[in-house]
């Protein structure tokens, strides 16, 4: 009996930790592969959350505005000392209107450069934007940081290492030369912190230039980020799913080229998240980003919330894509709507309530 009892241990071990020589591994299914797909194409987003919500708690931002960039729209209700629900309405759509014509004069521009292959000058209007906006950030922030939790800082050192930062940043992403040879040099040697550079520093300086531009949507004043963002709600449908929306043309464009055997446009980077599942564009990942912002303004548990709202939307964007007869549907609608509704949600429902549960159980 002591004998069989050991050999039926033994048989137990034996099912769990497997056989003694490792076995192939075996071949993902359909649900595993689609996972990581998945996985792979909601990292960037995680990343420009977590960076936004850090950003709006360190420098304890609000709803109603922040510095520096709350005084500098047309309308700030904060140079009035009365302010009517009409003229705070009418003051955001003007402002939601005036930075909807900046993206529309952008995606204008963008179809040009595309139609006439001007892929250089492409690249130079990005590099010049992403110089601007990462240094301008960086700059701003660390110093407000600093100076909020009492850090000593002197301009020699942040200028230096801004200067830096930013420089190593436009050659990673935009000098195409440099990264082809550096891939090529750790496919030949193997080289561990090469082949990260092509994995994570692209990538991540790209994480860093989202976060840039959402930046001064956060410290706008809450009705002309919520007005802005419903007007690019209606933008992105009118671009992507009218006959005469500028996005569409691209698409239209791209396959007559594609059935003509001519080159096709070579994006330059900086404009899409390429993964193997689905395209998101950085303005799609831009402007989740904001709706997140506005959640972190509000409340910890509004932005749990708001990050799965949107993460919804993100998954029912992809279900609807892969079902629908059209080679692309815009990523903003589906994400936004549900990212704003839940926010009002939190916002005056949730947490009243749970500010009610709270101060009951103190009483107690």
């Amino acid at each position: 009996m002591c004998f069989q009892s050991w050999q039926r241990l033994l048989d137990w071990y034996a099912r769990i930790l497997g056989p003694a020589y490792p076995r192939p591994p075996a071949r993902p299914s359909v649900l595993q592969r689609e996972c990581r797909q998945l996985a792979s194409m909601m990292r960037p987003v995680t990343s420009v959350f977590v960076l936004v919500s850090l950003i709006v708690w360190s420098l304890d931002m609000r709803v109603e505005g922040s510095d520096p960039f709350v005084k500098l729209l047309p309308y700030y209700p904060g140079r009035h000392a009365y302010v009517s629900v009409a003229s705070l309405a009418a003051g955001s759509i003007f402002n939601g209107l005036l930075l909807l014509s900046t993206v529309i004069f952008a995606t204008l521009l963008f179809v040009v450069l595309f139609r006439f292959k001007l892929r250089r000058v492409c690249i130079f209007i990005l590099a010049l934007a992403f110089t601007v906006a990462v240094s301008g950030c960086t700059v701003y922030i660390i110093r407000a940081v600093c100076a909020r939790y009492r850090v000593p800082l002197d301009w020699i050192t942040l200028g230096v290492f801004s200067y830096n930062f930013v420089a190593v940043g436009l050659a990673t992403v935009y000098v195409e030369s440099w990264v082809e040879v550096l891939d090529q040099m750790a496919q030949h040697w193997g080289n561990a912190i090469l082949q990260i550079h092509s994995r994570y520093i692209l990538n991540g300086y790209l994480v860093l230039y989202t976060v840039a531009l959402c930046w001064p949507f956060c410290c706008m004043h809450e009705w002309t980020v919520w007005t802005t963002l419903v007007l690019l709600i209606i933008w992105d449908l009118a671009a992507v799913l009218t006959p005469c929306g500028p996005l569409r043309y691209i698409m239209k464009l791209e396959e007559r080229r594609a059935r003509s055997g001519l080159a096709a446009f070579e994006l330059p980077p900086g404009l899409i998240y390429e993964t193997p599942l689905f395209r998101l564009g950085t303005g799609d990942i831009l402007f989740y980003g904001v709706v997140l912002g506005r959640a972190a303004s509000v409340s910890f548990s509004s932005t749990v919330m708001v990050a799965g709202a949107i993460y919804m939307g993100i998954v029912a964007t992809i279900w609807a894509t892969l079902r629908s007869d059209r080679h692309a549907i815009p990523a903003l609608p589906i994400a936004l709507v549900l990212g704003i509704v839940i926010y009002f949600c939190s916002h005056y429902v949730t947490n009243s309530y749970v500010q009610q549960i709270l101060s009951l159980r103190t009483q107690i």
